[in-house]
């Protein structure tokens, strides 16, 4: 856990968010994953950057909506 604050995502707000990194890298390898988990409700955002032997890829997945039972 890198920290603990806010979360705002395209559709929904978060005040109590705990943020985790994991970093990696191989020859012409780099990839960064972040994740953010906000308790009882679970992952709401992922972020991943990965570049492999020149290709780069973006991806940001978001939670759009969730219930708490």
């Amino acid at each position: 856990v890198v920290s603990r604050g806010a979360l705002k995502t395209f559709s929904l707000d978060f005040d109590n968010a705990f943020t985790v990194v994991r970093e990696y890298e191989a020859p012409n390898q780099l990839n960064t994953i972040t994740h953010w988990f906000v308790p009882n409700v679970g992952l709401a955002q992922l972020s991943s950057r990965e570049f492999f032997f020149g290709i780069t890829r973006n991806e940001t997945w978001e939670l759009t909506a969730y219930r708490v039972l």
